[in-house]
């Protein structure tokens, strides 16, 4: 009995299983065919399974069953009921509240979308307007009445435009800005010193 178990051991791990991988190597184009069609036939038992069982879904618990028996279970238990009662009660709780309704809701995130709507094209106008500044007409250009402007008074140069932070010729520490720290005001004395 050990020599006849020990032979099949012996002729069962002379060769190792060829792996998925090398037979796909190796397959010729019937073999391949076979192969994508099977594949494709369990994809599709697959999703008639699915369409079928998707109607022992229960949306208040979030839950899905495999077959009708386990469906009819879950509808009369506890769990199930407990959840239905508390939708319901948070559903009195709103309405007893007097919480916007769901027209007053997208009547309200309409208004919001319409006013961020008019700033952002706004903002964009703004934009557009700095990109392109408004200029004078050269003065060699006529106007139509067919005169020449005359150049802009120009006696004295225009002053710089400053943007940001400027320093104040004080180097001194303790000042920020040119400005001394101002010392604090005395405190009354309630009984005189």
């Amino acid at each position: 009995r050990a020599e006849e178990e020990n032979d099949w051991h012996v002729s069962a791990t002379a060769y190792r299983n060829t792996l998925e991988s090398e037979i796909q190597a190796t397959e010729t184009e019937e073999r391949k065919t076979a192969r994508e069609d099977k594949v494709a036939r369990a994809r599709d038992i697959k999703k008639e399974v699915d369409e079928i069982v998707n109607v022992f879904y229960c949306e208040v618990c979030n839950k899905q069953y495999n077959n009708d028996a386990q469906f009819q279970e879950h509808l009369n238990s506890y769990d199930h009921h407990h959840k239905k009662r508390f939708d319901e009660f948070k559903q009195d709780q709103k309405a007893m509240k007097g919480g916007p309704t769901a027209e007053e809701r997208q009547r309200k995130e309409d208004k919001r979308m319409a006013k961020e709507m008019a700033a952002r094209s706004a903002s964009a106008l703004a934009l557009q307007a700095l990109k392109q500044p408004q200029q004078p007409p050269p003065p060699s250009c006529p106007l139509p009445d067919g005169s020449v402007p005359a150049p802009p008074p120009s006696d004295k140069p225009s002053a710089p435009i400053k943007i940001g932070m400027t320093l104040m010729g004080n180097k001194s520490k303790g000042k920020v800005g040119g400005a001394a720290k101002k010392p604090p005001p005395p405190t009354p004395m309630a009984f005189g010193a």
